[in-house]
């Protein structure tokens, strides 16, 4: 009988209001990792040009990028072949005569476009040095890729 008359009814539900605070929390953290893992979206060309004072063709397409955050970032771009050579005509790129005349740090952060070049046959590259930061561009025109690195200074400004 004592049941009947009095019929217990929360005004508020705590656990249902975690559960929906953990379901937007989560909604949202997924929704920041997904958008930052497509690859595409960190090249920044800016930066490059800035760095190297050098200017990207308009039309190119990025195939791999990457920035280690400590002391080096890297791209690999897929560009058609004459706009390419014009973009090694005008920026003085130099012949490689041997293979072991150029070594890329970002082959070993790069999982999809390393540098794997077997003969010197049309391959270009350029590597300046400005206000710590180093850089080394590679042309090459049998694959109409150019691979990218800058190296920055690290925290300590070395």
């Amino acid at each position: 009988m004592g049941g009947a008359f009095f019929k217990y009814q929360p005004s508020s539900k705590p656990w249902t209001l975690a559960a929906t605070f953990m379901r937007h929390f989560l909604f949202i953290i997924l929704t920041i990792w997904f958008t930052s893992c497509n690859n595409d979206n960190s090249f920044d060309k800016g930066y490059y040009e800035k760095v190297s004072r050098l200017k990207f063709p308009d039309k190119y397409k990025v195939l791999e990028t990457f920035d280690n955050g400590e002391w080096l970032t890297g791209t690999v771009l897929e560009i058609d072949s004459i706009t390419l050579k014009k973009f090694v005509i005008e920026n003085h790129f130099d012949t490689l005569q041997n293979l072991n005349d150029i070594h890329l740090a970002s082959n070993s952060y790069l999982t999809r476009h390393k540098a794997n070049f077997v003969a010197t046959r049309n391959i270009y590259f350029v590597s300046r040095s400005i206000n710590k930061n180093n850089w080394t561009y590679v042309a090459d025109l049998n694959a109409n890729k150019l691979w990218t690195e800058i190296g920055y200074p690290d925290w300590s400004g070395r």
